[in-house]
Order: C-alpha cells, then structure tokens, then sequence
C-alpha cells in the first residue's frame, strides 16, 4: 500500500510541475494579483497534499480559484491542477465546470482547451490506474488470507492429529495393562497358588498330582492369552518405520540408506512427517533430477531425530522453487518444533530435524 502512494504521489507532482510550469510559460504573470494567485494555488496544493481533512473540501478550493477567473482570466489556468486531482479522484461532473466559464471569458484562447485536456486526460488515466491497482492489492489481500487460513488449519489439524495420537497411545497402553491385569495376571497368580499349594503338601507328605496338573494348566492358559494379547496388539498394516523401508525400496532409484540411533524414540506422529517428507523429496528427485545416487540417512539422538536426503543431479537447482508439497511439509514440521531446510549447491539436500520431547 505504502508503494502504491509513493506512485501516485509521484504522478502528481510529476503531472502538477507540468501544468503549473506550462501556465508559467504561457501567461508569463506579471501583475501582482496573477502572481499572488499563483502563490495562493500553490499553497492550497501544498496544504491539500499535507493533511487530509483538507481532501474534502478540495471542491470548494476549486470552486474558489473558478470564481477569482471573472476578475483575472489567468485564474482560469491555476484550475486546470484541481481538474487533475478531481479526476483523480473520479469526481468527473467538479471538473467539468471549468469550460463553461473558457467558452463564457475567454472562449477563442486554445492553450486553456490544450491544458484542460491534459488534466482531464492524464488524471482519469492515473484514476483507472489507481482503481485497478487497488483492486488488484485486494485480490491479493484475499489469496493470501485464504492461504494463511489454510496453514493455519493445516497446523490446528497437526496438532489435534498429534493429540490424538498421544491419546491413542495412552489408550492402547490401557488396554494392554488391563489385558494382562485380568486374564494374564489372573491366570498366573492362581497358578502361582497352586503351585505353593503343591509345595506345602509335599512338605507334609501329602502331595496331589491333581493340583500340579490345575497349576499347569494356569500357566498354559496364561501363556495362551499373553499371545493372542501379542496378535491383537500388532497392527494389520504396515505403519512407522515399515512405510518407510518400503517406500525406500519401492522407488527406482539407487539410495543409499543409512540409519543409526534408537528408533523406539520416534513417535507415530514423528513417522507421518518423516514417511511424508520421504515420498515428497523421491518423488521430487524423480520428476526434477538426474540423480544417478541418492543419500537418505534417519538417525536419533538423545533428544533429536534428523532426515537427510541428497541427490547428486539436481536439474536447474539455481532457478527451481519449493513447489506446494514442499511448502506443505515445512508447515508439517514446523508445526512440531521442527526446522527444515534445503542445501543447494553441486548437490540438492533437504535436511529435516524433529525434537523427540521425551515424557517424563
């Protein structure tokens, strides 16, 4: 906005000079009333342009400088920069009024039709001008709420995804706790019972087979549970770290691929933005490459995760942009405290790095 009114602004000393030095030259004021007429049009200008509430009452200045032309007919020039900024404005019915009064006093006189032109012209150009810049900055107002309107969402569903996931997590860990607690845990401490049970009456010489059998079917029946709580416990589709060796080696490039640190520290919510960073950067290498090697490497530390993926052939890697998935997957990691960037160079490298916020 503040680049469209230094424009403008230019327009119209550029267009004010014009006219101002064109009625210099062409009525060459000598008498003191002209020439104070001049200096008072200049001065209305200059306040005009100095405070705004001025602007409003630009029609009465006008009408001001229109009324002194039956007493001085050079008056009749000093209008021609209030038609320029009526114009502007659009007020086109203001700036009109003038050519009654050229026909009424001086009607034969072509340089005052020549300058009215000029300042008709030239202000309804830099009006439609304006007009149009300002609905085009509008347009782009608009693009550009509707965009961060959508990473903001993008980032709200982020976080709720994350949300969940934790709930999720803490809801599995539940249910596997109460499943060991009623049907493992109770099968082994009766189990347990029996086997003492056994014991004491070994001591006493008064053992039971009966009760060692009832003993170790408890523990068959605990062994039992502790696997179908395994099987049902284990996903029936690949997630996590699975997607992503798979997506490593479904694509037909030659990637070397290196891995290093502990892997129980990445969350599920940490493998959707790794597997999708992935399949973004090798589809990205496959359309705009010639990679003949590609590096991947996913290591965990302490308290970081780090993604790397190089190619060696990056077609063009000094004109090309981030395209909108890569765009998308920056929201993704920053919206986790995560940094993401991109190495240009003989190589083209995106580097990823997600903080593990272990829970206490």
């Amino acid at each position: 906005m503040q680049k469209l009114i230094r424009h403008v602004l230019f327009w119209d000393i550029s267009v004010l000079t014009l006219l101002y030095a064109g009625t210099v030259l062409l009525i060459k004021p000598q008498t003191p009333a002209v020439f104070l007429l001049m200096l008072v049009s200049l001065n209305l200008l200059a306040l005009y342009f100095r405070f705004d509430q001025l602007k409003r009452y630009l029609f009465l200045i006008y009408g001001v400088i229109l009324a002194s032309g039956f007493i001085f007919s050079e008056a009749l020039y000093f209008s021609f920069p209030f038609v320029y900024l009526l114009m502007k404005e659009g007020k086109a019915p203001y700036s009109i009024l003038v050519l009654p009064l050229i026909i009424a006093i001086n009607p034969f006189e072509w340089t005052l039709y020549a300058l009215y032109v000029f300042a008709f012209s030239i202000g309804t150009l830099v009006n439609l001008w304006q007009s149009e810049r300002m609905t085009l900055l509008k347009t782009i107002d608009t693009h550009r709420k509707k965009v961060f309107d959508i990473q903001k969402e993008h980032t709200d569903l982020l976080e709720s995804q994350s949300e969940i996931s934790r709930i999720a997590a803490y809801n599995e860990r539940d249910r596997i706790a109460q499943k060991l607690h009623d049907d493992l845990g109770h099968e082994m401490t009766a189990g347990l019972l029996n086997l003492k049970a056994y014991q004491n009456l070994k001591h006493q010489g008064k053992e039971k087979e009966e009760v060692l059998d009832i003993a170790l079917r408890r523990f068959e029946k605990a062994a039992s549970d502790l696997k179908d709580t395994v099987h049902n416990t284990k996903p029936l589709i690949a997630f996590g770290r699975d997607v992503f060796d798979k997506q490593i080696a479904a694509f037909d490039l030659d990637i070397n691929y290196t891995k290093s640190g502990d892997f129980q520290k990445i969350k599920p919510h940490h493998w959707q933005i790794l597997n999708a960073v992935l399949k973004e950067s090798l589809t990205n290498i496959m359309k705009h490459s010639d990679a003949s090697m590609v590096n991947v490497l996913l290591e965990t530390s302490q308290r970081m995760i780090r993604l790397s993926i190089e190619n060696d052939r990056p077609k063009s890697f000094n004109t090309h942009k981030p395209g909108y998935g890569l765009s998308f997957m920056r929201k993704r990691v920053e919206a986790f405290d995560g940094t993401f960037s991109l190495q240009k160079g003989q190589t083209f490298k995106l580097l990823v790095t997600l903080p593990t916020k272990e829970e206490d």
